[in-house]
């Protein structure tokens, strides 16, 4: 994607979906013509349950509320949304959560967006024969990965970074709902698409991402 536009603008409008994404935020963001709009849905901040469990941290109703302004925002904008790590923890019964309602919203407000799913959850009997193989390497001071732990897992996920979601938009998908993805990965995906430099592009991606948590 070519940029002639000597700049990208991505919309980052909470650093949690389900948190809380103002209205009034989200017109003036719109107001500067953002090239897409993206943001984080999970965290490990809170511990392993969420993965364990394949619960979201946020309430239905809250991810529902902020969805619900999101998709409309999109729809007016003409721009891509991007999610990363949906539900939470982004295993694939979290993504499917997530999926369910918004689904559910384009009925409710009449739209019919192109929607893209990114799973990142992995196959326990793939990653045993990869442990076997020599292929896993611990980080220390873990030890070597055996078959029992993996059993034990009731969920293992993969970390997506910018390159599915960057394919999907190219692919034309107006909304993007990834799996357990890094936090930047999802914000920087436009930008590096667009052609922007890879350094400049992490580095906004990373202030972006929680920054506004802590001004």
């Amino acid at each position: 994607m070519a940029n002639s536009d000597n700049s990208t603008r991505i919309l980052v409008p909470a650093g949690a979906l389900g948190s809380g994404v103002r209205a009034d935020e989200l017109e003036s963001g719109l107001a500067l013509n953002p090239h897409a709009i993206a943001l984080d849905a999970g965290s490990t901040d809170s511990g392993p349950a969420y993965l364990a469990s394949g619960k979201s941290k946020y309430s239905r109703q809250a991810v529902k509320r902020d969805l619900g302004l999101l998709m409309a925002a999109r729809q007016k904008a003409g721009v891509p949304l991007l999610i990363g790590s949906c539900g939470t923890s982004g295993c694939d019964m979290a993504l499917d959560w997530t999926l369910e309602i918004v689904l559910e919203l384009a009925l409710e407000q009449g739209s019919t967006p192109r929607i893209a799913v990114l799973y990142s959850e992995q196959d326990k009997a793939l990653l045993k024969a990869k442990a076997a193989a020599g292929a896993v390497r611990p980080l220390a001071p873990m030890g070597e990965l055996g078959g029992d732990s993996i059993d034990a897992c009731l969920h293992i996920v993969a970390l997506l970074g910018p390159e599915p979601y960057m394919a999907a938009v190219e692919q034309g998908a107006d909304i993007v709902l990834g799996g357990r993805t890094t936090d930047t990965a999802v914000l920087a995906a436009v930008a590096l698409l667009r052609g922007e430099h890879p350094g400049a592009a992490w580095h906004a991606a990373k202030i972006a991402e929680c920054g506004g948590l802590c001004t």
